[in-house]
């Protein structure tokens, strides 16, 4: 098992969840507006 993908891997996940919670936010706004 390698340490640095068991860093990596929750840190990338992380980011791309953050990203996919920003777009799903900005979408929600231009329908209720």
């Amino acid at each position: 098992m390698d340490l640095n993908k068991t860093i990596a891997m929750p840190f990338s996940y992380r980011l791309f969840h953050k990203k996919i919670l920003h777009c799903m936010n900005i979408q929600s706004q231009s329908i209720n507006f």
